[in-house]
C-alpha cells in the first residue's frame, strides 16, 4: 500500500499536545483548528 508512517513534524505536534494535556489536566484546547489544518497534518491524513 505504501509508506504510512507518521512524519516527524506530525509526531512532534502529537507529542507536544499530549504533554500539554498530561501536564495540565484541566486545560481546554479551544483553538486546535490551526493545528489540524497544517499542510503536513492534512497531507498525512489524506494519505492514510
Amino acid at each position: 500500500m505504501g509508506n504510512l508512517s507518521t512524519p516527524k513534524s506530525v509526531q512532534k505536534l502529537q507529542m507536544a499536545l499530549h504533554a500539554k494535556a498530561k501536564a495540565e489536566v484541566g486545560y481546554r484546547f479551544y483553538a486546535l483548528y490551526d493545528k489540524i489544518s497544517r499542510d503536513d497534518v492534512l497531507a498525512h491524513a489524506y494519505r492514510r
